[in-house]
């Protein structure tokens, strides 16, 4: 018999849930409601692949591996994320076809043989302050489709992203693009 458990997740400020394994995001509830500040962190520590959870408004959003090599992180659907996005260790961020709309910065780790599939997803930088998008060492960073879309506030680009390559569209709907002396591409 499947049980319709109904009900709200609900995910506090300043509160941490750890996804520890391939597909264990907590299902079947009617709705979810995460705090702005909360965070989930996808850290199953192992080879295969895990499934980031789409259709979920996230607070802030944190991808790991503290193993040896990469770990694929997998996006199942559409997300908005309230706050920040970042990776840690070797991760792959398999984003596939789907849109992550992010109010806060985009930090992502090249640690090893760490890596960002961006398929022929949508990043929409909707933030009301200023954003940063960087990298933990030096490197490109490549998008398929990149929007800037903010009510406030300047898209900067930190000291270790070495230029943005976005391989489709670049829309600049609202928002400052301030891309100093990094090159960007758009093929």
């Amino acid at each position: 018999t499947d049980l319709d458990r109904g009900g709200t997740f609900t995910l506090d400020g300043g509160t941490t849930l750890e996804v520890d394994a391939a597909a264990n995001f907590p299902e079947d509830f009617g709705t979810y409601a995460l705090s702005t500040t909360s965070t989930v962190d996808y850290q199953f520590d192992n080879t295969s692949s895990q499934t980031v959870e789409g259709g979920i408004s996230y607070g802030n959003l944190i991808l790991t591996r503290t193993g040896g090599d990469p770990a694929e992180k997998t996006l199942s659907g559409d997300i908005p994320i309230q706050g920040n996005f970042s990776t840690v260790g070797q991760v792959d961020f398999i984003a596939n076809n789907h849109t992550i709309t992010l109010s806060g910065n985009w930090t992502r780790s090249v640690t090893g043989n760490s890596d960002f599939t961006e398929g022929t997803s949508t990043l929409i930088l909707a933030g009301t302050s200023d954003q940063t998008v960087d990298l933990g060492a030096s490197g490109m960073e490549t998008f398929y489709n990149l929007t800037v879309a903010k009510t406030s506030g300047s898209v900067l680009f930190g000291s270790n992203i070495s230029g943005i390559t976005v391989s489709n569209d670049l829309t600049l709907s609202n928002g400052t693009l301030n891309m100093a002396t990094d090159p960007l591409t758009v093929n």
